[in-house]
């Protein structure tokens, strides 16, 4: 599996015709919120510090999101994509532009993963 960690998010305006192995649009960048900055993922590490007791294995990859110096973005972005594996709810964040809708939506998924006392396979 390839990871790709985004840097913008895109409007797709429309799809080009092309001979080539891969898909070709004309797109749109869209100005995400001006919240990045200042926004607050304490309610999220403490889930996430949560998960991590009940799922030891998984501190190694995990951890690594409640220390690092990243963006509320690339967190929210991460946990989504190493969490979130149905595809109508990836695709639902996938459309959020709001780091609160991500958040609040990333929120759900670990008190869900907590009451349920699922274990995460890494």
């Amino acid at each position: 599996n390839i990871v790709l960690l985004g840097l913008s998010r895109i409007n797709i305006l429309e799809e080009i015709p092309s001979e080539k192995m891969y898909r070709i649009a004309k797109a749109e960048l869209i100005s995400e919120g001006q919240e990045d900055g200042d926004f607050d993922l304490s309610s999220i590490q403490t889930l996430l510090a949560q998960v991590i007791v009940q799922n030891p294995k998984l501190s190694g990859s995990l951890e690594v999101l409640l220390q690092e110096d990243l963006s509320a973005d690339k967190v929210l972005d991460i946990l989504a994509h190493l969490l979130v594996q149905e595809t109508y709810q990836r695709q639902k964040f996938m459309e959020k532009f709001s780091l609160k809708e991500r958040a609040s939506l990333i929120e759900g998924v670990l008190a869900e993963l907590l009451m349920r006392g699922n274990s995460i396979t890494e």
